[in-house]
């Protein structure tokens, strides 16, 4: 039955091992996400700080153009929406960061606590077994005098 027991016990243990590691992948991957799109917010940003000094440049010249003044507001206004989609787009990648850290969290200590599930099962295996083997010698101590 022990045997048994262990084999039950290492095949769990290897399904956490391996969740472990599907869930590592996975939060590799949220925390890349998360990366680009920090990445691409302060593209944005950058961007619609460069428009802003294109309007403020384009109010301090001596002849002042209402069309094209208008034109650089609506381009100043896609900017800034693009702004608050990549922050929003943001927000989320770092909050599915987040979840998968939280999930490779506890996959780790599921690992470990099947690990040493493991460990003290053979540990007890590995003392049975020299219980058997210590009382198998003093048995056939005691029969070889026995027998004398």
């Amino acid at each position: 039955m022990t045997r048994a027991r262990e084999r039950a016990v290492a095949a769990v243990e290897r399904w956490r091992r391996f969740q472990q590691a599907r869930v590592a992948i996975e939060h590799a991957a949220a925390r890349r996400d998360a990366l680009a799109a920090t990445r691409a917010h302060e593209a944005a940003l950058q961007g619609a700080s460069d428009a802003q000094s294109q309007r403020a440049s384009l109010l301090s010249s001596p002849r002042l153009d209402l069309s094209l003044l208008g034109v650089a507001a609506q381009i100043e206004q896609t900017i800034w929406n693009r702004v608050e989609d990549c922050a929003t787009a943001r927000s989320e990648a770092q909050l599915r960061e987040s979840e998968a850290l939280e999930r490779h969290r506890l996959a780790n200590a599921r690992t470990d606590v099947a690990g040493k599930r493991l460990e003290r099962l053979r540990a007890h295996m590995r003392e049975a077994w020299q219980r058997r083997c210590s009382d198998d010698l003093a048995d056939l101590h005691g029969a070889r005098k026995d027998a004398t």
